[in-house]
């Protein structure tokens, strides 16, 4: 037998390992992920996988091949003269978090454009040859950055598909599930308080450019106008006529309009023209 003075030491320190012990093999003492929170690594994971079912499925998702010599100077152009200015502005809080990419999908048909999780921006060239000049082409870019920069986009597939579809999906449990979400994005609208907000966030980040601010306000315009499908703006809410008056005020309340008139509709043209 133990002497009573070590006797004692020991069975309290005992005591001590098996209650830590207990504490971490209980259940009841785990804390458990909130099934709608995604971190912002979460959320790079989840869109690189959409990203990577989107590539892989040309039949539905006709991306361009950004390293075939024939597209390398479109995707230089989108990138280096508006999608990296766009990032790189202090208006973009994520801009060092997130995996930001810009790719092209090849459907004239479609005037439409989308954001992931994580930050892959998707145009389709439809929206792109609609489109006249770099003004207009920030403001569109810059309003789908919003989405990904606050997490909008991820909040839209939570109420869409629920937390539990994009676990699935970051830990490779359901490509049924995959395939759904992707094609999701092709129809995916947006309520008034995230597109006014993507507006907003637009113009905050265009009014200090040299660009014409106008530009946004110029698409809105002409698409409410046109008697063709158009996706990107059908598909968020409100109208076009009420988000056209809320970046006119946005406008007339920061002196936006008294910025620089620059559009580059001819650089733009020339990239048009080199669209397949």
């Amino acid at each position: 037998m133990l002497p009573n003075k070590l006797h004692i030491p020991f069975i309290a320190c005992l005591a001590i390992i098996l209650l830590f012990s207990n504490c971490r093999t209980d259940p009841k003492n785990e804390v458990a992920k909130n099934p709608n929170e995604f971190s912002i690594e979460e959320q790079s994971l989840i869109g690189n996988k959409i990203a990577n079912f989107i590539d892989t499925n040309p039949v539905s998702f006709s991306v361009l091949d950004e390293n075939d010599p024939a597209n390398q100077q479109v995707y230089q152009y989108l990138r280096d003269s508006i999608f990296k200015v766009v990032i790189n502005t202090h208006a973009v809080d994520r801009r060092l978090d997130l995996d930001w990419k810009i790719n092209i999908i090849h459907d004239d048909n479609e005037r439409n454009s989308f954001v992931l999780p994580g930050g892959e921006l998707f145009i389709y060239t439809g929206l792109l040859k609609f489109l006249n000049n770099n003004a207009e082409l920030m403001g569109v870019i810059a309003h789908e950055v919003a989405y990904a920069d606050g997490d909008w986009v991820v909040e839209n597939l939570i109420n869409q598909f629920e937390g539990r579809s994009l676990d699935d999906i970051l830990n490779d449990r359901d490509p049924r599930k995959l395939e759904e979400i992707a094609e999701y994005f092709k129809i995916m609208g947006y309520e008034r308080e995230a597109v006014i907000h993507a507006d907003t966030f637009a113009m905050n980040l265009i009014c200090p450019f040299r660009y014409d601010p106008s530009g946004l306000k110029n698409v809105l315009e002409r698409a409410n106008n046109d008697l063709n499908e158009f996706k990107w703006i059908q598909t968020k809410s409100p109208d076009a006529t009420v988000r056209m008056a809320v970046i006119q005020e946005f406008m007339n309340r920061n002196n936006c309009s008294a910025g620089s008139s620059i559009t580059l509709g001819d650089s733009y043209a020339r990239f048009k023209r080199q669209l397949p």
